[in-house]
């Protein structure tokens, strides 16, 4: 009889235990299905790289739904025709074949990069340097990895590629590691329509697509759209064509604004009678904040926008601050 009641104990909690590991796959199963996060990755026709909102970062086969690599902190793939993803792993950066799913360059980089014209940037020991698509040392570690500098891509464009030496000034390199332009600036953007744009301290120049200085480090801001560099340059803004020279819109502002100064009269509610200046305030971005100039109603620049505020006192008028003070400005509207 005792024999049987074992049994029979036996035999609920082995189905007890069934249950319970049902539940648990299914609870699992579940509370996946629910962290996926939205922006889940297609790194190809086979492979797909998924976050999870607990944190938890894999990649796995798309058909098998098998993983083939898991722990990850992160995962960023380059351009659309590279095979090549860089991971970082316990804090180490290695690459994976987006296609095939092997890691082809194991986790053992301090920091790395993406890929371009077959040449990465990895660094080891803090330093620099350039590997091939196999893992070997094309151009050795020797450039500095400043304190600042997280935002420099380390790509190849145009054949070269911008680093810091150990005073971090930043030149450019060719895919043999020699500098082409010698390190002597504050930053080398990534090159845009041909151009890089040259920063030194709070001057700004341009690179030409042969590398020779198109626009001298001396302008307030620079930034290349497709019809030309819009530069800012003593309160003026204007489009330079892409020779450098041409000027093709001689002024150019950001916003306008119309001005209004008080009458000393007041509504029957108490409001203040308001009148609009015939002049107009327009306004040209600057690194330390928007500056203002005062312009016709046609669109005639009277004044360059080289004030951080202005207030119409009367249709002649203005108050005009600046950094180290007010300045009265008196137009003479029978111009």
């Amino acid at each position: 009889m005792k024999i049987f009641w074992k049994v029979i104990v036996a035999v609920i909690a082995f189905s007890l235990l069934g249950i319970m590991i049902v539940l648990g796959t299914a609870y699992i199963k579940s509370v996946e299905r629910h962290t996926y996060l939205a922006d889940n990755k297609v790194l190809s026709d086979k492979y797909v790289y998924e976050e999870f909102s607990n944190g938890k970062k894999r990649v796995k086969n798309r058909a098998t739904q098998q993983v083939i690599l898991d722990r990850l902190e992160w995962l960023v793939t380059g351009d659309k025709a590279d095979s090549l993803a860089v991971f970082c792993r316990k804090g180490k950066r290695g690459y994976l074949n987006c296609y095939t799913g092997e890691v082809v360059i194991p986790a053992q980089y301090e920091r790395a990069w993406v890929f371009s014209k077959g040449l990465a940037a990895v660094m080891s020991g803090g330093k620099i340097g350039f590997i091939d698509r196999q893992g070997r040392t094309v151009i050795p570690p020797t450039w500095s990895y400043p304190v600042g500098s997280q935002e420099m891509d380390y790509l190849f464009k145009g054949g070269y590629c911008a680093v810091f030496d150990n005073a971090r000034q930043c030149g450019l390199i060719d895919r043999n590691g020699q500098w082409k332009v010698a390190p002597r600036y504050d930053y080398i953007y990534m090159p845009e329509e041909g151009l890089r744009i040259l920063q030194k301290g709070d001057r700004w120049g341009v690179l030409g697509d042969s590398l020779q200085i198109l626009m001298p480090v001396e302008y307030d801001w620079l930034k290349i759209v497709p019809e030309g560099i819009v530069c800012i340059q003593g309160g003026k803004q204007q489009v330079i064509g892409k020779d450098g020279k041409t000027v093709v819109r001689p002024f150019v502002y950001d916003a306008i604004l119309p001005l209004y100064y008080s009458t000393g009269e007041y509504f029957d509610n108490g409001e203040e009678r308001m009148n609009r200046s015939r002049y107009f305030s327009y306004s040209v971005w600057n690194p330390k904040g928007n500056r203002y100039g005062l312009m016709y109603a046609e669109g005639k620049r009277i004044t360059e926008a080289l004030y951080s505020d202005i207030e119409a006192l009367s249709d002649d008028l203005y108050l005009c601050s600046i950094e180290d003070g007010l300045y009265r400005i008196t137009l003479n509207y029978n111009r």
